[in-house]
């Protein structure tokens, strides 16, 4: 078995919150840390405690909205440290997809950035419903479309279409994504 290596995430700062109201919390960087710290944690009367309720304090955006999303316990503390650690920005932004709008519903210490909801998801960055209609036309989703008629497609009322055909808008950390669930 190998020794925990504590891997500070910077400006990556939590607190834990006894339930027990007769103890104080305290800050952590990192879950060794978290450990440690609750491994010794007692309340007033020197009994051991034992449940928390994790708070974010502070991180950088997209921690803070995977944060939210999948609202870590203790049993998930771990995997949200191994997340903001070790995965690249677009896992990230999948696992808040997946989480903050309800289309994953197993616990986060059991999703992987490879499972199939997360890479079934069609995710467009930076675009409106009309850009992204304009897009498809461009790749050729309708088919071959004539010089002279191009000019009659309504890629506003298209765009509408889109976002009522399982099409989503969503803000992840103040950039705008579309996604579709596959």
């Amino acid at each position: 078995m190998s020794a925990a290596v504590a891997v500070k995430v910077e400006g990556l700062s939590l607190f834990a919150q006894p339930y027990d109201l007769s103890a104080a919390g305290f800050h952590f960087d990192t879950m060794k840390e978290y450990k440690a710290k609750a491994a010794k944690h007692v309340n007033v009367y020197g009994q051991a405690v034992e449940e928390y309720e994790i708070d974010l304090v502070d991180g950088k955006a997209l921690e803070v909205v995977l944060f939210n999303a999948v609202k870590p316990n203790q049993s998930t503390l771990s995997a949200f440290f191994e997340a903001v650690e070790t995965w690249d920005d677009d896992d990230i932004v999948r696992a808040c997809i997946v989480y903050g709008d309800g289309l994953n519903t197993c616990q986060f210490d059991e999703y992987s950035p490879s499972d199939d909801v997360a890479q079934d998801l069609a995710i467009y960055e930076n675009v409106t419903f009309t850009e992204l209609a304009e897009q498809f036309v461009d790749d050729g989703l309708l088919g071959e479309i004539p010089e002279h008629l191009s000019h009659y497609i309504d890629y506003e009322a298209f765009g509408r279409d889109l976002s009522y055909d399982g099409y989503t808008a969503i803000d992840v950390a103040g950039t705008q994504y579309i996604y579709h669930a596959g």
